[in-house]
């Protein structure tokens, strides 16, 4: 019986899944830029005391930034909020990614407005050594373990039965068939799909700006860890990154202030 339960349970979250995210959505925004307490009574949350303390520094409340892979049903929503596109997943081919980024802009166009910058995050695995051939040398077999080891998710556990619509479940499902790092056989076609970024201060950080500008974001989230990569080796990579490459990438895709924000318009190369 308590089996029996808890398959019931799994499928109705399943399928409620998008209601649930926007309930949730919405109680969390009340909760950090409402004074409490407050009762909520909704369709899949019930609290009867919700007094959110401290409150949160900014007003008002925290940026949101939503992270998706490509649903057509996410973006619209997004832009019609104004928050932040976080375009994922982080290991997946550039072009593919950069479609994604380009419906955002879209909808933020359909929706009334130009996006900023700031409203597109980028999220990939990085990289960095001294040099290009001792990026690869040290980051080259823990992504190969990754990406032919770790990524072996079977289909109905990473789209199952109501969590997205149908049209939208084909959509994803072939893209990630298309893309997934486990149907790669060589270095050059990692290289030549931009599935990451790696290489010495100088060739990362033309890349990354390279790609800034051909996909118009303003936030990087950079995976520097893969696989089973050592952690000294994560570190020294973060370290070079943080003192080489992000002082060269601050000036890149900086958004106007507010007043003059309305003017800009994006144009891709």
């Amino acid at each position: 019986m308590a089996r029996a339960w808890s398959i019931s349970r799994i499928i109705s979250i399943q399928t409620y899944a998008r209601e649930r995210f926007h309930e949730a959505h919405d109680l969390i925004v009340k909760a950090w830029s409402s004074d409490g307490p407050f009762a909520w009574e909704g369709k899949h949350y019930r609290f009867r005391y919700i007094n959110l303390w401290p409150k949160p520094y900014q007003k008002p409340h925290p940026p949101i930034w939503i992270p998706g892979s490509g649903s057509p049903e996410t973006m619209p929503w997004v832009a019609q909020q104004h928050y932040t596109y976080m375009v994922l997943p982080t290991l997946a081919p550039f072009e593919l990614r950069r479609q994604s980024a380009e419906y955002f802009r879209d909808c933020c166009v359909k929706s009334g407005y130009t996006a900023r910058y700031e409203q597109i995050g980028w999220g990939i695995g990085v990289y960095v050594a001294e040099t290009d051939e001792q990026a690869r040398r040290e980051y080259e077999p823990h992504f190969w373990y990754y990406a032919r080891n770790l990524l072996k998710t079977p289909p109905q556990l990473s789209f199952p039965p109501g969590h997205t619509s149908l049209a939208t479940t084909v959509g994803m499902a072939e893209r990630r068939r298309r893309s997934r790092p486990s149907s790669l056989s060589t270095w050059d076609e990692v290289e030549r799909g931009g599935y990451v970024v790696i290489g010495s201060p100088e060739t990362v950080r033309q890349r990354l700006e390279d790609y800034a500008k051909r996909v118009g974001f303003g936030v990087l989230v950079a995976n520097f860890s893969v696989g089973n990569v050592p952690s000294e080796l994560t570190q020294r990579s973060m370290t070079l990154f943080a003192k080489e490459v992000v002082p060269k990438l601050r000036p890149v895709n900086t958004d106007a202030p507010p007043g003059e924000a309305a003017g800009r318009k994006y144009h891709a190369p």
